[in-house]
């Protein structure tokens, strides 16, 4: 007996290996309906949607903007400029400009926030006035220019020193605030006002003893 005859004589003791085939999903309404749903932007199936990506911050502002946006945050009048450190000088002078520019805009007003930028102030008037004249709109209307200025109440020390030299006497003290007024029509009430009284003439001085007399012999 061969081995091909005893192989054929016991089939059943010999058995191939079995492979089990995957079973294909069957294809069912609910299938077909959470495949379309998925297919929706945003919206997903079993798990949680993801918040829209932030926005980029704006690049901050510079330059004529910056100080465009500074004025603004005060909530001031809009022809107010304060003038402090940050911004240059020219920028300050541009804004100016763009005020003055406008037909609607009869005057502005340019401040110090202290002492510390008086000569600021004065800077950013003086160019600003560069500007317009090298522009040629000094030929068309000329600015009035009014200043006002504050200065501190100095304390009264308590003891008097008599030996202070004559130059510490006469010291310079600074405006603690400063505003210039810039406008395009003339306004009297910000006139400087002369604080000294007019001396009578001459002829007044008769007229005052004549009426003196008149009362004495009454």
């Amino acid at each position: 007996m061969t081995f091909h005859d005893s192989k054929d004589a016991s089939p059943d003791t010999v058995s191939s290996p079995v492979t089990e085939q995957p079973s294909t999903p069957l294809s069912t309404p609910l299938a077909n309906l959470s495949r379309r749903i998925s297919s929706i932007p945003g919206v997903a199936i079993g798990t949680e949607s993801l918040p829209p990506p932030t926005p980029p911050k704006p690049a901050p502002k510079t330059g004529l903007d910056r100080v465009a946006e500074m004025q603004a945050l005060k909530g001031e009048d809009y022809n107010e400029i304060t003038v402090e450190e940050e911004g240059s000088v020219d920028d300050y002078a541009q804004y100016c400009n763009t005020l003055l520019s406008d037909d609607a805009m009869l005057f502005i007003s340019v401040k110090s926030t202290s002492a510390e930028f008086v000569p600021k102030v004065l800077q950013v008037v003086e160019e600003a006035k560069r500007i317009r004249h090298k522009a040629g709109l000094d030929d068309e209307a000329d600015l009035h220019q009014y200043v006002l200025y504050d200065t501190e109440k100095k304390k009264v020390p308590k003891r008097i020193n008599l030996n202070d030299d004559a130059d510490q006497k006469a010291k310079y003290t600074p405006p603690s605030s400063l505003t210039v007024h810039l406008s395009k029509i003339d306004m009297p009430e910000l006139q400087p006002k002369s604080t000294l009284k007019a001396q009578p003439t001459e002829k007044g001085k008769k007229k005052e003893d004549k009426k003196k007399d008149d009362k004495k012999g009454r």
